[in-house]
C-alpha cells in the first residue's frame, strides 16, 4: 500500500481550563427534522426527558398547528430536554500494541472493531497507535506513549449528537469532531493540567508527565486546526481560533494565543515508503524548536484518521 508522509507539526504547550462544558451543553440546542406522522406529543414522547415539555416546544417554535406538522419542518430543542443513553463507541484502527483495561478484570490487548465503554482504560505502547469512532462520526487518535480514560459516552435519543468527556492522563491525542446538520457534539477533554470543551472542532492536545511524556513535566498544549477552543485556567480564560495554540504550566494562567507555525515541506517529493529505515530531510521552518514527522496510510474520503505507522520527534530538521 502507499504510504503518505503526514505534515510535521511544531508543538506548542497545553492548557489548564476552567470548563465552560455544562455552559455549552445548558446552551446549545438541537433541530429536529420533522419525519411523516410525527406530531408535537409524540415527538415529546420519544425523545425528551418529560412529554409533558411539548407545550415548551410548541412555544419555541410557534408552532401553530401541532397535530399537522409539515415533514421537513425543524424544530429548535435544547439538548439539555432531550433523552440520553449510551453511546456506541469502538476501536476503528490499532497499530501497534494497545491495551484495554475495564472494570477490575485483567488488561487485555486491544483490536480494531472492539466496543468500547464508558469507564475503560486505554493505553498505546512505544510504536502504536489507535483511532476511536464515536456514532456521531468524530474521531480520536491517540499517539505513542499516551494513557487516557473514557468517562463519559453519552448520546441522546432522536439525535446523532454526542457527549464525551475523556481524560488524558499522559500523551498526546488529535481529535475531530463533527459539526453535524442539526447541532454540534461536545467533548471535553480533562488532564491534570486542564479542562477543556469543543464542539465541531479539530484540534490536538498534549500532557507531560514524569513517566517520560514529551516536554515539560506537568505541562500540555492545546492547537486548534478548526473551530474554537476556550482554554481557562487559574481564573484566566482565552479563545482559541483556528491556526492558534497556548500553553500552560500547571497552576498558572494559558499563554496569550499564538500562531501556529507552517507545516515543514520536505527538501524532497515525499517518497512511498517501501523499506526503513527512512531519512527525511525538512526545510527548515523559522523560531521552530523540534520538528515531527508522522507516516500513516492515505486518509480516507471523508478525512478519518489513519492508524499511525512512524511517530518521530528531533530538535532538527532531518530525521531518521
Amino acid at each position: 500500500n502507499d504510504i503518505s508522509i503526514l505534515e510535521q507539526d511544531i508543538m506548542l504547550l497545553w492548557v489548564p481550563l476552567a470548563t465552560p462544558a455544562a455552559a455549552q451543553r445548558a446552551d446549545a440546542v438541537w433541530n429536529y427534522t420533522v419525519r411523516p406522522g410525527d406530531d408535537i406529543w409524540t415527538i415529546s414522547r420519544r425523545i425528551l426527558v418529560d412529554g409533558g415539555l411539548w407545550k415548551e416546544v410548541q412555544a419555541r417554535n410557534a408552532v401553530e398547528r401541532p397535530r399537522a406538522l409539515r415533514p421537513g419542518t425543524r424544530l429548535a430543542i435544547p439538548v439539555a430536554w432531550l433523552r440520553t443513553r449510551p453511546a456506541p463507541t469502538t476501536a476503528l484502527d490499532v497499530e501497534g500494541e494497545a491495551v484495554l483495561e475495564r472494570g477490575a478484570g485483567p488488561a487485555r490487548p486491544l483490536r480494531a472493531g472492539d466496543a468500547l465503554e464508558a469507564g475503560d482504560r486505554l493505553r498505546t505502547g512505544d510504536e502504536a497507535s489507535l483511532v476511536i469512532g464515536f456514532s456521531d462520526g468524530s474521531t480520536l487518535q491517540l499517539y505513542p506513549r499516551t494513557e487516557i480514560v473514557l468517562r463519559r459516552l453519552g448520546g441522546y435519543y432522536g439525535a446523532e449528537l454526542v457527549d464525551v468527556l475523556v481524560e488524558l492522563e499522559r500523551g498526546r491525542l488529535a481529535s475531530e469532531v463533527e459539526k453535524l446538520d442539526g447541532g454540534a457534539s461536545t467533548f471535553e477533554l480533562h488532564s491534570p493540567a486542564m479542562i477543556s470543551a469543543v464542539r465541531g472542532t479539530d484540534f490536538r492536545v498534549s500532557f507531560a508527565d514524569d513517566t517520560g511524556g514529551e516536554g515539560k513535566d506537568g505541562r500540555g498544549t492545546t492547537e486548534v486546526l478548526r473551530g474554537e477552543v476556550t482554554a481557562a485556567a487559574a481564573g484566566a480564560r482565552v479563545a482559541l481560533p483556528a491556526g492558534f495554540g497556548t500553553f500552560s504550566a500547571a497552576g498558572a494562567p494559558p499563554a496569550p494565543p499564538e500562531p501556529l507555525l507552517p507545516a515543514a515541506k520536505p527538501v524532497e517529493a515525499a517518497p512511498k515508503l517501501e523499506r526503513l529505515p527512512l531519512e527525511i530531510a525538512l526545510e527548515p521552518v523559522e523560531t521552530a524548536v523540534a520538528y515531527r514527522v508522522q507516516v500513516a496510510p492515505p486518509a480516507t474520503a471523508g478525512g478519518t484518521f489513519q492508524p499511525m505507522l512512524v511517530d518521530r520527534l528531533g530538535d532538527g530538521p532531518r530525521l531518521r
